[in-house]
């Protein structure tokens, strides 16, 4: 009789631990969802441009939300280029806009200081990145136009250089 209840309350505990599981698998997947809708975003919504999660991020400098300059580096795979490709706020670089791509990569650059500019050398080929062939996206913050994102996306080797300038 002893070994009978044992047995039953085994298999009792047995099934809550399922039930359990399941539940927790259940729950957790609904809480990633929660916390991380799809596309996952990256940039503020301030800016007003979607990306989708990058498969790796470096980051250079920043200051996180504090005034002055962020620069980072992020990986993308082929799908997710052309997602970014078909996103309405991207735009090919031509030769009617390479001038303004240039001119607030230079804006950035003068707003650096010293110890990011080295970072900037060391990281950024400007002339590489500012090709026709590849992609971009600018956004000012529309209560201080003096901030301003822009994003260049490298087309060939996948990576979205992230220029943001906050004061």
């Amino acid at each position: 009789m002893k070994k009978k209840k044992n047995i039953f309350m085994l298999t009792i505990m047995s099934i809550i631990l399922v039930i359990y599981i399941i539940g927790m698998t259940i729950l957790n997947i609904k809480f990633i969802r929660y916390i991380n809708p799809s596309p996952i975003t990256y940039v503020s919504i301030a800016w007003e441009i979607d990306l989708p999660k990058p498969d790796k991020m470096e980051i250079i400098y920043g200051r996180g939300s504090a005034e002055g300059e962020d620069l980072e580096i992020w990986q993308y795979n082929e799908e997710e280029i052309k997602d970014i490709i078909n996103n309405s706020s991207f735009k090919k670089i031509d030769e009617q806009n390479k001038e303004f791509v240039l001119q607030k990569i230079n804006s950035y650059y003068d707003g650096a200081r010293p110890e990011e500019e080295k970072l900037f050398d060391e990281n950024i080929d400007v002339e590489c990145l500012v090709v026709e062939e590849n992609y971009f996206a600018f956004n000012t913050d529309k209560s201080n136009e003096a901030s301003w994102i822009l994003l260049i996306l490298d087309y060939k080797t996948g990576k979205l250089y992230y220029f943001v300038n906050v004061y």
